[in-house]
């Protein structure tokens, strides 16, 4: 008796099956490899996917800190330069002790803006270089999904003819009978 063999999978056809039913069992069986392939690369991206995540939403929130702390420095600052600049004009000494504390205070003020407006450069820097790995790691994962996609069409496994040949333990006895028949009757 021949049956079909397709060797990638390592599977025989039954007895008496056509190709097309056993095309649709390799097609099923290749539905199987691929989802527990899937799986298997989802559970293995999972964690490297979670901690970039993380690190998006830390790199957001520093952002966005860092961004209200520069703009209330450089509020403070244009208050500190107001007040500077309203003392010097309609105090009474041009010239002054005190006038010159609140230029220092401002110049103070001034850089602390200049400080701020730094680390809101480098937080939004860190959050675009969290975003272009997540980007990344999105993207080969997809990459390596539509590959194992790709690997489910079983009309194109070859298939070949394996010959099964009768063996001794193959063979089975049902039923042993002796059956006797008398050739010669005696008087009759």
């Amino acid at each position: 008796m021949n049956v079909l063999h397709a060797r990638t999978l390592k599977m025989y056809s039954r007895p008496g099956e056509s190709e097309a039913s056993f095309r649709g069992r390799l097609t099923h069986a290749l539905h199987e490899k691929r989802d527990a392939a899937l799986e298997k690369l989802r559970t293995r991206y999972q964690p490297k996917l979670e901690k970039l995540q993380l690190s998006l939403e830390r790199a957001q929130e520093k952002l966005d800190r860092e961004a209200s702390q520069y703009s209330s420095q450089k509020a403070q600052t244009a208050i500190s330069i107001g007040e500077t600049l309203l003392g010097a004009l309609f105090g009474r000494k041009k010239v002054s002790v005190g006038n010159i504390g609140k230029a220092t205070r401002t110049a103070r003020h001034a850089s602390r803006a200049s400080r701020e407006r730094g680390d809101v450069k480098r937080a939004r820097e860190q959050l675009q270089e969290t975003k272009k790995k997540l980007g990344d790691l999105e993207a080969e994962l997809r990459t390596k999904t539509d590959a194992l996609r790709a690997e489910v069409d079983a009309s194109g496994i070859e298939l070949s003819e394996h010959a099964l040949r009768l063996r001794k333990s193959d063979t089975t006895l049902e039923r042993f009978a002796l059956a006797w028949r008398p050739a010669n009757v005696v008087g009759a």
